[in-house]
C-alpha cells in the first residue's frame, strides 16, 4: 500500500470511528440459551456487517445472556440465533434472525418442537336410550370412537388427547333434534347420566371464508383450561367449501372461543382468532404481493406496502443433499411504515464454519418463501423491535387475530 492510500484509509477509518453511534442492550433468554442445538449468537447490520459474535457454549445457562452493542447512524440490527439439528446422525441447520430491533429487546423462546400427544381412554354409559340415529364425537382422536346400545343403555368409549374436553352430539329415536354430552376429562374418565342428563340443544354456526378451498384446521371453545373441538378438518371429509360449519353445545359458555384455519397448499394462507364471546360470521383477508423486487442467494429486496400487512417473514431453504434434514434460514422483521425491505445476511466467522460446516450451503439456496402478516386484534400492544419471536408462537398469534399469507418460490441452481 503506497503512503498516499495508507493516508486515505488511515483517514476513513477515523471518520468510520468518529461517525455518532448509540449504545443499545439486547438479550436472549435462558430458555432459549438452555436449547441444545443453539451453537452461537451474532448482531449485524442490514448490510451484514457483524457488529458482535458470541459462541452459545461459552455463556451461562442459568440466566439471561445481556450485552452490549454500538449502533451507527442510520444501521437497523439484527439478532441472528445459529442452531444446528440434527437426525438419524445427520446434521443440518436451522438459523433465525430478527430485524430491527431497539434498545432493550429481548429474544425470547419460542414454542418447543411438537412432542408426540398423549391420549387418554374414556367411557360414558347413558340410561335410557333405545338407539342412536346420528352420532359424532369431535375432537383428537387416535381411532374411531365406539359406541353401542345394549338394554337401554347407551355405551361410549373411545381416546382423546389428554388435554381435549369430551364433546359429543347425537340423534335419538323419535327426536327431531340433537342432544349433546360435553364434559371436561377426569381422573378415572367414566361417566354415568340417564337420557335426560344430556344437553337437549346443539347450535350449528357458520363462518364465511375469503374463497372456496378445502379449509384446514380446527375451531375450539377453552373451558377450565380443557379443549373442546367444535370443528375439526381431520375429523370431516375433506372437500372445497367457502363456509366453515361448526357445533356449540347449549348450556356451555366457553371461557373463549379459538380458531385456526389454512390453506398453505393452494393460496398460502393461514387464518388465526381468539373471541371471547362469538365467532365470526366473517373471514377476510388482506393484499398480498408475493414477488420480490429482488431475490438472491444472501439478500432480499421487497416493496412493503401500507395494506399488505404490519410484518413479515422471509426463509431460505437449502439442500445437503438425499437424506439430509432440509437446512433453513427465517428472517422475521417489521415493515409497517415503510416504502421497502431490504436486507443481506450476516457474514459467518470462520470459526463457525469448523463448528457446523454445512453453512457453507448458504451461497447455494434452493428455495425462498415470503410471509406476510396482518394484526386484527390488540396490534397497538404488540412492538416487534422489543420482542420479536412473539410473532412466532401460535397462542400470540390467536390472541392478535392473525391473518398470514405466504409464497413459495422455487430457485434455478
Amino acid at each position: 500500500m503506497t503512503g498516499a492510500k495508507f493516508f486515505s484509509f488511515c483517514i476513513l477509518l477515523l471518520l468510520t470511528a468518529l461517525l455518532p453511534a448509540q449504545t443499545l442492550t439486547l438479550s436472549v433468554d435462558k430458555d432459549r440459551l438452555q436449547s441444545e442445538d443453539l451453537k452461537a449468537i451474532m448482531v449485524s447490520n442490514q448490510y451484514g456487517v457483524l457488529r458482535y459474535f458470541a459462541f452459545a457454549g461459552q455463556l451461562p445457562k442459568d440466566s439471561s445472556h445481556t450485552f452490549q452493542v454500538r449502533q451507527r447512524v442510520g444501521e437497523a440490527l439484527a439478532l441472528t440465533l445459529v442452531e444446528q439439528v440434527e437426525d438419524q446422525g445427520y446434521y443440518s441447520f436451522e438459523n433465525t434472525t430478527y430485524i430491527g430491533l431497539k434498545d432493550g429487546a429481548i429474544v425470547g423462546s419460542v414454542n418447543a418442537r411438537a412432542k408426540a400427544p398423549n391420549y387418554r381412554p374414556f367411557n360414558v354409559r347413558v340410561a335410557d336410550v333405545n338407539g342412536v340415529e346420528e352420532f359424532q364425537l369431535f375432537g383428537p382422536l387416535t381411532r374411531r370412537p365406539e359406541y353401542r346400545v345394549n338394554r337401554g343403555i347407551l355405551n361410549i368409549s373411545a381416546k382423546l388427547e389428554d388435554d381435549a374436553g369430551i364433546f359429543a352430539v347425537m340423534r335419538l329415536p323419535g327426536e327431531n333434534f340433537l342432544r349433546h354430552f360435553t364434559s371436561p376429562m377426569t381422573a378415572d374418565n367414566n361417566f354415568e347420566l340417564s337420557r335426560e342428563g344430556l344437553g337437549k340443544t346443539v347450535y350449528m354456526g357458520k363462518i364465511a371464508m375469503p374463497y372456496k378451498t378445502e379449509w384446514q384446521g380446527t375451531v375450539k371453545g377453552l373451558k377450565d383450561g380443557a379443549e373442546f373441538h367444535l370443528f375439526n378438518s381431520a375429523q370431516g371429509q375433506s372437500v372445497a367449501t367457502d363456509t366453515i360449519r361448526y357445533f356449540l353445545p347449549g348450556g356451555v359458555n366457553f371461557d373463549s372461543l379459538t380458531l385456526f384455519l389454512s390453506d398453505i397448499n393452494n393460496k398460502g394462507i393461514a387464518l388465526y382468532g381468539t373471541y371471547k364471546e362469538a365467532l365470526p360470521a366473517r373471514i377476510d383477508t388482506f393484499s398480498f404481493e408475493p414477488s420480490f423486487l429482488r431475490s438472491e442467494s444472501k439478500s432480499f429486496t421487497f416493496a412493503a406496502g401500507s395494506d399488505e400487512g404490519q410484518h413479515y417473514a422471509i426463509s431460505y431453504y437449502y439442500s445437503l443433499g438425499q437424506g439430509r434434514p432440509l437446512a433453513s434460514w427465517h428472517l422475521w422483521g417489521k415493515m409497517e411504515g415503510m416504502d421497502q425491505v431490504d436486507f443481506i445476511l450476516p457474514d459467518i466467522p470462520e470459526e463457525l464454519y469448523e463448528i457446523i460446516p454445512e453453512l457453507a450451503e448458504i451461497a447455494s439456496p434452493i428455495a425462498i418463501d415470503k410471509n406476510s402478516f396482518f394484526c386484527t386484534q390488540y396490534c397497538d400492544d404488540y412492538d416487534f423491535s422489543v420482542r420479536p419471536a412473539l410473532l412466532e408462537t401460535p397462542k400470540w398469534r390467536m390472541r392478535h387475530g392473525m391473518v398470514a399469507r405466504r409464497k413459495l418460490k422455487e430457485l434455478e441452481e
